[in-house]
């Protein structure tokens, strides 16, 4: 079993213990590289150690731990978000978070991080060329294939679907929605609405109340309907 090098940040001294207890009881091979208690500490921290994983506060002191991931265009280490705040999940997703931990968390929520981190380090997904989905879109004139970063979202119309780009462009793909739910990986895109599937990282905003809605990258919003609100806010909260 290979070891994970691991850096805690958090500017709460109680919950830095904390986790660095569950992180020994866990099941896995644990190398702590050190911790720290602010941003600017994180980042030299970071750098010098060249950790496997960042636990990583949202909040600290009176900055936010995003900044710490900012400094890194080229991160080679995973990120697991510590916090008690859920309403930063969609911010989490758009960092390419590992996982989510809500405190209080507990040593089976550390073991899932874990696995999580493990399970992509084997798969080798700080490689995205290795990785990279790829979905193949039959037009009415030729077959396409396309990026999975590169959908924001699909809206269905009975036996077609358009897929809306980054750069505004747009392809109309002669299946339905449905034929796109099966084959495009639930841990990258969702089905929101009966007309809409999104792809998770380009949700900017989630609205929840009576009409709930989704802001995405390109500023459109989307109406989620309301038997998928359910899978939407656990997709987003864990």
């Amino acid at each position: 079993m290979a070891t994970l090098k691991c850096v805690l940040v958090d500017d709460e001294p109680h919950a830095r213990g904390l986790l660095r207890n569950l992180l020994n009881q866990s099941s896995w091979k644990i190398d702590i590289a050190g911790e720290a208690a602010d941003v600017d500490t994180a980042m030299e921290l970071v750098a010098l150690e060249k950790p496997d994983v960042v636990f990583l506060d949202i909040r600290i002191n009176e900055r936010l731990g995003f900044e710490v991931l900012d400094k890194f265009t080229n991160r080679g280490f995973k990120v697991v978000f510590t916090t008690a705040y859920d309403h930063y999940a969609v911010d989490a997703f758009k960092y390419g978070a590992v996982h989510y931990l809500l405190k209080p968390y507990d040593l089976p929520a550390v073991e899932e991080a874990l696995a999580r981190c493990m399970a992509e380090a084997t798969n080798g997904t700080n490689n995205e060329e290795a990785n990279q989905t790829i979905v193949s879109i039959q037009s009415r004139s030729e077959t396409l294939r396309i990026k999975g970063s590169d959908i924001l979202y699909l809206t269905g119309s009975g036996s077609y679907t358009e897929f809306y780009l980054k750069g505004g462009k747009t392809v109309l793909a002669s299946k339905a929605l449905g034929h796109f739910e099966k084959s495009l990986p639930e841990s990258e895109f969702i089905r929101i609405h009966k007309k809409h599937m999104v792809n998770i990282r380009q949700i900017l905003s989630y609205e929840r109340g009576a009409k709930s809605s989704v802001e995405m990258a390109n500023s459109v919003k989307l109406e989620v309907g309301r038997t998928y609100k359910p899978k939407l806010s656990s997709i987003l909260s864990s």
